[in-house]
């Protein structure tokens, strides 16, 4: 990603990742990144609103909040949906509340740390 955009900003749950990822970072001289650790599961305010967002695991569904931190024009990609069925799509922002979902393939994606969860009928 760091190769076609202007600057990534990049959050994982794991600080060991993190540590390791800015390893390689400066291992190939690559300097438009920035890697944060935290849980942005639902989002990371702080930084939004967001010309592009890629989920690199897998939700049940995708809250709102997540929709929302995009850019008018912006581009979200996430894999939805749960084993054996989900979606890989590619959602954009249109305009200030309005969006255009693509499904781009189905695939199974393990999902992500602290995801949401759907709830389900219990007899």
């Amino acid at each position: 990603m760091a190769k076609y955009g202007h600057h990534v900003l990049s959050i994982d749950i794991y600080t060991e990742f993190t540590e390791q990822a800015k390893l390689k970072l400066q291992q190939y001289n690559i300097h438009n990144v920035t890697l944060e650790s935290g849980d942005a599961i639902h989002g990371w305010q702080q930084s939004s609103p967001f010309d592009v967002i890629v989920h690199t695991g897998s939700v049940p569904f995708l809250e709102e909040c997540i929709r929302q931190q995009l850019k008018v024009g912006g581009r979200l990609f996430a894999i939805i949906g749960q084993p054996p069925a989900m979606e890989a799509k590619l959602i954009k922002r249109i305009s200030e509340n309005d969006w255009h979902d693509e499904v781009l393939f189905e695939t199974d994606l393990p999902q992500l740390e602290g995801a949401a969860q759907v709830e389900t009928f219990k007899f």
